[in-house]
């Protein structure tokens, strides 16, 4: 594909402009935790002469926005709100313990613990993990995590801070496989849900 060098700077400008319209359009319509399917992908990449990497890459930008605001710093704690949820897939268990409540946010602490192998010592790590909250009306940020060979713990800060009585608030977490760029993933997406009621 040839690229076209008689256009001015004010047709650029505009063609920008209605980049940051289609942007903001399909960031109001999209799930927080969706990523684009890689078979549309793949198809888009072919009908605009893409590098199907690239494309990966700028949607991994649009699906990340949090990551280039400001994190917001919890202040004045008040209490920890008991969960006490726990569930078991393929021999990994995945818990949430407590959640810890700020003055301004609350930070949901996901625990993963799983009997390290050989074969997968470091299972918690080929993920990343994001948070997603019902009623859809909280920003969920992964703000820091670490583990060992066989535990891990993730922790995101809610905003604004959830309410005490958490008997109406759901919690999904879904684990996205890390890849190679331009390399298919070899495990599989997870999903986990936590009822409060």
């Amino acid at each position: 594909m040839e690229k076209d060098t008689e256009q001015s700077p004010a047709s650029l400008s505009a063609i920008d402009e209605q980049l940051c319209q289609l942007i903001n359009k399909r960031k109001a319509m999209a799930f927080s935790a969706a990523r684009t399917d890689e078979k549309e992908r793949t198809y888009l990449a072919e009908k605009y002469q893409f590098q199907e990497a690239f494309l990966e890459a700028f949607f991994d930008l649009l699906e990340n926005e949090e990551h280039y605001t400001p994190e917001v710093q919890p202040l004045h704690f008040k209490q920890y709100l008991p969960v006490l949820k726990a569930v078991e897939k393929e021999q990994v268990l995945y818990s949430v313990m407590y959640i810890r409540q700020y003055e301004n946010i609350s930070v949901v602490p996901l625990n993963i613990d799983w009997t390290a192998s050989p074969t997968s010592p470091e299972f918690f790590f080929n993920y990343d993990f994001k948070l997603t909250i019902e009623p859809a009306s909280y920003h969920c940020r992964l703000s820091s995590g670490g583990g060992s060979e066989s535990t891990a713990t993730s922790f995101f800060t809610v905003e604004p801070a959830l309410p005490e009585d958490l008997k109406d608030i759901k919690l999904h977490f879904t684990g996205y496989p890390f890849s190679v760029q331009g390399e298919k993933p070899t495990e599989e997406k997870i999903s986990l849900s936590f009822d409060l009621n």
